[in-house]
């Protein structure tokens, strides 16, 4: 009885977990019905609540938005509003750090969060698995001796806490491994072993 309920619990804790997150994702996207007149809202046309239709909103808005926003007018629209955004005290320090943080993120041509690394941590002989966020810049940069590279290092089993280090690129191994694989390594505490490549052991970044 203990290996069938086992079993159960293997088949059914993914999936419900899984539906739990897409139920999460879903009722929080379709709160954007909200932003409609109480007459076009689908519960007043329909005489029922349907879920799914926010998150179709929701996604068909952002793709509009980005459709837009690739021509001329949308870009000189995206500019003033941006211009206004900056001009509001608080407003532009909140504003301004989020959109830097989401360009690095979401830029195709970025570097963050797209190499997944072997490192340190939290002491020498201890290793864990660290993302590269990119290289220190600014005047932390004038205070390190020699090639540092930014590193996220994320907590298990909830990966969107962590610590935020700056460590020698000599000190780190760059894996052949998918961000993807890395972070079900993570999620897991290394229940879910990732495939073993065919290529070269392990070696130093050359990041």
């Amino acid at each position: 009885m203990r290996k069938y309920f086992i079993t159960g619990l293997l088949i059914l804790v993914p999936l419900v977990i899984t539906l739990w997150v897409l139920s999460l994702i879903i009722g929080t996207m379709d709160q954007s019905l909200l932003l409609l007149p109480q007459s076009w809202q689908p519960k007043a046309l329909l005489g029922f609540y349907l879920p799914g239709l926010g998150t179709i909103l929701t996604l068909l808005s952002i793709f509009l938005v980005g459709l837009l926003a690739q021509n001329f007018i949308g870009n000189y629209v995206v500019a003033g509003w941006e211009g206004v955004l900056r001009r509001i005290p608080v407003v532009n320090s909140i504003y301004s750090g989020v959109k830097q943080v989401s360009d690095t993120l979401l830029s195709p041509n970025g570097n963050a969060f797209r190499k997944a690394l072997l490192v340190q941590y939290p002491r020498a002989g201890s290793w864990t698995i660290a993302f590269m966020t990119g290289i220190p810049g600014g005047d932390v940069s004038n205070h390190l001796l020699g090639d540092y590279v930014s590193v996220y290092v994320p907590t298990t089993p909830n990966p969107t806490s962590g610590f935020f280090l700056m460590m020698p690129k000599a000190d780190v191994i760059e894996l052949d491994m998918s961000v993807d694989a890395a972070l079900r390594y993570i999620v897991s505490m290394g229940v879910v072993v990732p495939e073993k490549s065919a290529a070269s052991p392990a070696r130093k970044t050359a990041i």
